[in-house]
């Protein structure tokens, strides 16, 4: 067994790129603009390498925007319409209800 590791490999410009987080409060999605894309290398502990690409974000510091909690999705700016946010209303509100439903189960 090897050592688990992540190596960024390359770093681009995300220009007109966002990342859509599911949020508590209407309308129950954010967009946020992201600073680049990562081309990322992951070797996992039996060896075995993987590579994808990340969004980052860079607010005090730069993070993989996926692996925020509420992460939902990544979308180019033009793509944006009234039908896709009404999507991701549906889809913040479903975030609420299973939250809703975990703090009855305990």
């Amino acid at each position: 067994m090897t050592e688990e590791k992540r190596q960024i490999l390359q770093i681009m410009p995300a220009n007109g790129w966002g990342a859509v987080f599911l949020v508590d409060d209407p309308p129950y999605y954010v967009v946020a603009p992201m600073m680049g894309w990562a081309l990322v290398e992951e070797t996992d502990k039996f060896g075995d390498v993987d590579r994808f690409v990340r969004g980052l974000d860079a607010d005090a510091y730069v993070e993989f925007v996926n692996e925020a909690e509420n992460f939902y999705a990544y979308i180019y700016e033009g793509c944006i319409t009234q039908e896709v946010k009404e999507g991701w209303k549906e889809e913040g509100l479903k975030r609420l209800e299973r939250k809703a439903e975990k703090r009855k189960g305990k």
